[in-house]
Protein backbone atom coordinates (compact mmCIF):
# COMPACT_ATOMS: atom_id res chain seq x y z
CA UNK A 1 0.00 0.00 0.00
CA UNK A 2 1.24 3.50 -0.84
CA UNK A 3 3.05 5.09 2.10
CA UNK A 4 1.04 8.30 2.28
CA UNK A 5 -0.09 9.93 5.49
CA UNK A 6 -3.81 10.10 6.20
CA UNK A 7 -5.22 13.52 7.03
CA UNK A 8 -7.01 14.05 10.32
CA UNK A 9 -10.31 14.32 8.45
CA UNK A 10 -9.76 10.96 6.75
CA UNK A 11 -8.91 9.28 10.06
CA UNK A 12 -11.99 10.81 11.64
CA UNK A 13 -14.10 9.49 8.76
CA UNK A 14 -12.84 5.97 9.45
CA UNK A 15 -10.20 5.54 6.73
CA UNK A 16 -7.28 3.22 7.57
CA UNK A 17 -4.07 2.18 5.81
CA UNK A 18 -4.30 -1.50 6.61
CA UNK A 19 -5.46 -3.64 3.69
CA UNK A 20 -7.83 -6.55 4.42
CA UNK A 21 -5.92 -9.80 4.92
CA UNK A 22 -5.85 -12.21 2.00
CA UNK A 23 -8.07 -15.17 2.74
CA UNK A 24 -7.43 -18.38 0.84
CA UNK A 25 -11.01 -19.51 0.50
CA UNK A 26 -13.54 -19.76 -2.31
CA UNK A 27 -17.18 -18.74 -1.98
CA UNK A 28 -19.07 -20.27 -4.90
CA UNK A 29 -22.73 -20.63 -5.88
CA UNK A 30 -23.50 -23.60 -8.13
CA UNK A 31 -26.68 -24.80 -9.75
CA UNK A 32 -27.89 -27.58 -12.00
CA UNK A 33 -30.66 -30.02 -12.72
CA UNK A 34 -31.09 -33.14 -10.65
CA UNK A 35 -28.30 -35.74 -10.70
CA UNK A 36 -25.71 -33.52 -12.37
CA UNK A 37 -23.04 -33.95 -9.68
CA UNK A 38 -23.70 -30.87 -7.55
CA UNK A 39 -23.29 -32.56 -4.17
CA UNK A 40 -20.38 -34.72 -5.33
CA UNK A 41 -18.50 -31.62 -6.51
CA UNK A 42 -19.09 -29.88 -3.16
CA UNK A 43 -17.79 -32.86 -1.21
CA UNK A 44 -14.46 -32.77 -3.07
CA UNK A 45 -13.73 -29.58 -1.10
CA UNK A 46 -11.29 -29.88 1.82
CA UNK A 47 -12.49 -30.99 5.24
CA UNK A 48 -13.49 -30.69 7.91
CA UNK A 49 -16.85 -29.94 6.28
CA UNK A 50 -19.96 -28.61 8.01
CA UNK A 51 -22.98 -29.64 5.94
CA UNK A 52 -26.39 -27.92 6.09
CA UNK A 53 -28.71 -30.36 4.36
CA UNK A 54 -32.14 -29.95 2.77
CA UNK A 55 -31.71 -32.48 -0.04
CA UNK A 56 -31.61 -36.24 -0.57
CA UNK A 57 -28.27 -36.35 -2.37
CA UNK A 58 -26.18 -37.00 0.74
CA UNK A 59 -26.45 -40.78 0.95
CA UNK A 60 -25.11 -44.08 -0.37
CA UNK A 61 -21.85 -43.91 -2.34
CA UNK A 62 -21.28 -40.23 -1.51
CA UNK A 63 -21.27 -40.97 2.21
CA UNK A 64 -18.99 -43.96 1.69
CA UNK A 65 -16.51 -41.92 -0.37
CA UNK A 66 -16.60 -38.54 1.35
CA UNK A 67 -18.27 -39.07 4.73
CA UNK A 68 -14.94 -39.02 6.57
CA UNK A 69 -14.58 -35.32 5.68
CA UNK A 70 -17.88 -34.27 7.29
CA UNK A 71 -17.53 -33.14 10.89
CA UNK A 72 -21.14 -32.01 11.44
CA UNK A 73 -24.51 -32.11 9.67
CA UNK A 74 -27.63 -30.04 10.32
CA UNK A 75 -30.69 -31.32 8.45
CA UNK A 76 -33.84 -29.43 7.55
CA UNK A 77 -36.79 -30.77 5.60
CA UNK A 78 -38.41 -29.23 2.56
CA UNK A 79 -41.50 -27.04 2.98
CA UNK A 80 -43.90 -29.75 1.81
CA UNK A 81 -42.19 -32.80 3.32
CA UNK A 82 -45.08 -33.36 5.72
CA UNK A 83 -47.61 -33.18 2.90
CA UNK A 84 -49.06 -29.81 3.84
CA UNK A 85 -47.89 -26.22 3.72
CA UNK A 86 -46.42 -24.95 7.01
CA UNK A 87 -47.98 -21.89 8.57
CA UNK A 88 -46.13 -18.61 8.33
CA UNK A 89 -45.29 -18.79 12.05
CA UNK A 90 -43.79 -22.28 11.60
CA UNK A 91 -41.80 -21.02 8.61
CA UNK A 92 -40.53 -18.03 10.62
CA UNK A 93 -39.27 -20.37 13.36
CA UNK A 94 -37.54 -22.66 10.88
CA UNK A 95 -35.96 -19.76 8.99
CA UNK A 96 -34.52 -18.44 12.26
CA UNK A 97 -33.06 -21.92 12.91
CA UNK A 98 -31.59 -22.01 9.39
CA UNK A 99 -30.05 -18.55 9.75
CA UNK A 100 -28.60 -19.39 13.17
CA UNK A 101 -27.20 -22.71 11.90
CA UNK A 102 -25.50 -20.92 9.02
CA UNK A 103 -23.92 -18.32 11.31
CA UNK A 104 -22.72 -20.99 13.74
CA UNK A 105 -21.32 -23.08 10.88
CA UNK A 106 -19.43 -20.10 9.48
CA UNK A 107 -17.92 -19.30 12.89
CA UNK A 108 -17.02 -22.94 13.61
CA UNK A 109 -13.61 -22.87 11.97
CA UNK A 110 -14.60 -25.55 9.46
CA UNK A 111 -12.49 -25.59 6.31
CA UNK A 112 -15.66 -25.79 4.18
CA UNK A 113 -19.36 -25.05 4.71
CA UNK A 114 -21.88 -26.56 2.27
CA UNK A 115 -25.57 -25.69 1.93
CA UNK A 116 -27.50 -28.25 -0.13
CA UNK A 117 -29.56 -26.57 -1.38
CA UNK A 118 -29.69 -22.82 -0.83
CA UNK A 119 -32.76 -22.85 -3.10
CA UNK A 120 -34.58 -24.63 -0.25
CA UNK A 121 -33.21 -22.20 2.34
CA UNK A 122 -34.43 -19.31 0.17
CA UNK A 123 -37.90 -20.91 -0.03
CA UNK A 124 -38.06 -20.98 3.77
CA UNK A 125 -37.07 -17.30 3.85
CA UNK A 126 -39.84 -16.45 1.37
CA UNK A 127 -42.42 -18.48 3.24
CA UNK A 128 -41.38 -16.91 6.55
CA UNK A 129 -41.72 -13.42 5.09
CA UNK A 130 -44.81 -13.76 2.88
CA UNK A 131 -46.58 -16.85 4.22
CA UNK A 132 -47.04 -18.07 0.64
CA UNK A 133 -45.21 -18.65 -2.63
CA UNK A 134 -47.79 -17.45 -5.15
CA UNK A 135 -49.22 -14.03 -5.97
CA UNK A 136 -46.16 -12.17 -4.68
CA UNK A 137 -45.00 -9.37 -6.96
CA UNK A 138 -41.25 -8.98 -7.68
CA UNK A 139 -41.15 -5.48 -6.20
CA UNK A 140 -42.20 -6.92 -2.83
CA UNK A 141 -39.00 -8.93 -2.47
CA UNK A 142 -36.80 -6.06 -1.27
CA UNK A 143 -36.98 -6.86 2.44
CA UNK A 144 -36.56 -10.64 2.09
CA UNK A 145 -33.63 -10.07 -0.29
CA UNK A 146 -31.99 -7.73 2.23
CA UNK A 147 -32.53 -10.28 5.01
CA UNK A 148 -30.85 -13.00 2.95
CA UNK A 149 -27.99 -10.76 1.81
CA UNK A 150 -27.23 -9.88 5.44
CA UNK A 151 -27.00 -13.58 6.23
CA UNK A 152 -24.68 -14.19 3.29
CA UNK A 153 -22.32 -11.51 4.59
CA UNK A 154 -21.29 -14.11 7.17
CA UNK A 155 -19.40 -15.86 4.35
CA UNK A 156 -17.03 -12.90 4.05
CA UNK A 157 -16.28 -12.61 7.77
CA UNK A 158 -14.57 -15.99 8.05
CA UNK A 159 -11.92 -18.17 6.38
CA UNK A 160 -14.10 -21.12 5.35
CA UNK A 161 -14.79 -22.14 1.78
CA UNK A 162 -18.53 -21.85 1.14
CA UNK A 163 -20.46 -23.83 -1.47
CA UNK A 164 -24.08 -22.76 -1.96
CA UNK A 165 -25.78 -25.40 -4.11
CA UNK A 166 -28.93 -24.46 -6.03
CA UNK A 167 -31.60 -26.26 -7.99
CA UNK A 168 -32.67 -25.27 -11.50
CA UNK A 169 -36.19 -24.35 -12.54
CA UNK A 170 -37.92 -23.64 -15.83
CA UNK A 171 -37.58 -20.13 -17.18
CA UNK A 172 -40.83 -18.38 -18.12
CA UNK A 173 -41.51 -15.38 -20.33
CA UNK A 174 -44.99 -13.92 -20.68
CA UNK A 175 -46.33 -16.82 -18.59
CA UNK A 176 -44.97 -19.41 -21.04
CA UNK A 177 -41.92 -21.67 -20.60
CA UNK A 178 -38.98 -20.69 -22.82
CA UNK A 179 -37.44 -24.16 -22.77
CA UNK A 180 -34.42 -22.84 -20.87
CA UNK A 181 -33.53 -23.48 -17.23
CA UNK A 182 -32.38 -20.95 -14.65
CA UNK A 183 -31.18 -20.96 -11.04
CA UNK A 184 -33.87 -21.30 -8.39
CA UNK A 185 -33.24 -18.87 -5.57
CA UNK A 186 -32.41 -15.29 -4.74
CA UNK A 187 -31.92 -13.26 -7.88
CA UNK A 188 -28.90 -11.35 -6.53
CA UNK A 189 -26.99 -14.42 -5.31
CA UNK A 190 -24.30 -13.86 -7.94
CA UNK A 191 -23.23 -10.62 -6.27
CA UNK A 192 -22.65 -12.31 -2.90
CA UNK A 193 -20.08 -14.90 -4.04
CA UNK A 194 -16.68 -15.12 -5.72
CA UNK A 195 -17.86 -17.37 -8.55
CA UNK A 196 -20.99 -18.80 -10.16
CA UNK A 197 -21.17 -22.09 -12.04
CA UNK A 198 -23.66 -24.55 -13.54
CA UNK A 199 -23.45 -28.36 -13.51
CA UNK A 200 -24.37 -30.55 -16.48
CA UNK A 201 -24.41 -34.26 -17.25
CA UNK A 202 -24.60 -36.17 -20.50
CA UNK A 203 -23.59 -39.75 -21.40
CA UNK A 204 -20.54 -38.61 -23.41
CA UNK A 205 -19.07 -35.78 -21.34
CA UNK A 206 -20.39 -37.25 -18.09
CA UNK A 207 -20.16 -34.57 -15.40
CA UNK A 208 -19.24 -31.06 -16.52
CA UNK A 209 -19.17 -27.61 -14.96
CA UNK A 210 -19.49 -24.28 -16.77
CA UNK A 211 -18.19 -21.13 -15.07
CA UNK A 212 -20.53 -18.16 -15.47
CA UNK A 213 -18.17 -15.69 -13.79
CA UNK A 214 -15.32 -15.54 -11.28
CA UNK A 215 -14.49 -12.22 -9.66
CA UNK A 216 -10.82 -13.09 -9.11
CA UNK A 217 -10.29 -14.39 -12.65
CA UNK A 218 -12.83 -13.24 -15.23
CA UNK A 219 -10.93 -15.09 -17.96
CA UNK A 220 -12.80 -18.16 -16.71
CA UNK A 221 -16.21 -16.78 -17.74
CA UNK A 222 -17.82 -19.21 -20.17
CA UNK A 223 -15.19 -21.93 -19.71
CA UNK A 224 -16.36 -25.52 -19.30
CA UNK A 225 -14.59 -28.23 -17.31
CA UNK A 226 -15.20 -31.96 -17.68
CA UNK A 227 -14.54 -35.27 -16.00
CA UNK A 228 -11.68 -35.25 -13.49
CA UNK A 229 -11.48 -31.46 -13.72
CA UNK A 230 -14.87 -31.13 -11.99
CA UNK A 231 -13.51 -31.01 -8.46
CA UNK A 232 -13.42 -28.18 -5.98
CA UNK A 233 -9.59 -28.08 -5.71
CA UNK A 234 -9.17 -27.90 -9.50
CA UNK A 235 -11.75 -25.11 -9.92
CA UNK A 236 -10.42 -23.16 -6.92
CA UNK A 237 -6.93 -23.23 -8.42
CA UNK A 238 -8.35 -21.84 -11.66
CA UNK A 239 -10.16 -19.03 -9.81
CA UNK A 240 -7.03 -18.17 -7.80
CA UNK A 241 -4.13 -18.66 -10.28
CA UNK A 242 -1.45 -17.92 -7.68
CA UNK A 243 -2.37 -21.10 -5.79
CA UNK A 244 -1.86 -24.78 -6.48
CA UNK A 245 -4.33 -27.64 -6.27
CA UNK A 246 -2.59 -28.80 -3.07
CA UNK A 247 -3.63 -25.56 -1.39
CA UNK A 248 -7.24 -26.67 -1.70
CA UNK A 249 -6.99 -30.19 -0.34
Amino acid sequence: MANAQLSADMKKAGFVQTLPKTRRRLIIATDGREKTGKTRFALTAPGPIVFINFDYGLEGPLIEEYGHKISAIRSFGSQLESGKMPTQKQAEEIWLEIANSFKVAMASGARTVIVDTFSDAWDWARLAHFGKFTQVQPHNYGEVNDMTRRLLMECHKHDSNVILIHKNKEEYKNNSPTGAMKRAGMKDMGYAVHANATHYFDPVKRFSLKIADARQNMDLAGMEFEGDQVTFPYIAEMVFPNTTEKDWK
